[in-house]
């Protein structure tokens, strides 16, 4: 907004339209200046066309100021509801990183668990296999034993 636009106050534009309007009553009596009478009802439009333009101008300055005091909290709830939202998915991330730290460390200690059960299976397997060795023997040394 140019300075001018933003020191506009009603009443100035009160004035300038009363102004106006005692120009086109003198113009109305017709002063003998030499100019054409449609001449003079032309520049009287006119000037009354710039008064109510002032007006309305005047009118949305003052609407504009109006909603600019209502919104003036609104940069600050933003800000904050901004500042929150970070917050959270700080917070979020935070505990995700948490978990996921938990959920390594039980991966982790499953996977020894079951490197452990694989050793044990692998033993058993083994001593299985030396005890069905040693019976096959001993089954064939009875089987090979004269009776008496």
């Amino acid at each position: 907004m140019s300075e001018r636009s933003g020191s506009v106050s009603t009443a100035f534009l009160e004035r300038r339209l009363a102004d106006i309007q005692r120009q086109q009553e003198q113009l109305k009596g017709g002063g003998g200046d030499g100019t054409y009478d449609g001449m003079s009802e032309v520049d009287a439009k006119i000037a009354a066309a710039e008064a109510r333009t002032d007006t309305k101008f005047a009118q949305v300055l003052g609407r504009l100021d109006g909603i600019d005091k209502a919104t003036s909290g609104l940069k600050a709830t933003i800000i904050i509801t901004a500042i929150a939202a970070i917050g959270v998915v700080f917070g979020a991330m935070a505990f995700g990183a948490s978990q996921f730290g938990n959920g390594v460390m039980v991966t982790s200690a499953a996977v020894q668990d079951a490197a452990e059960a694989k050793r044990i299976s692998e033993q058993n397997a083994a001593d299985l296999a030396k005890l069905r060795e040693d019976m096959s023997k001993l089954v064939e040394a009875v089987i090979q034993k004269p009776t008496p």
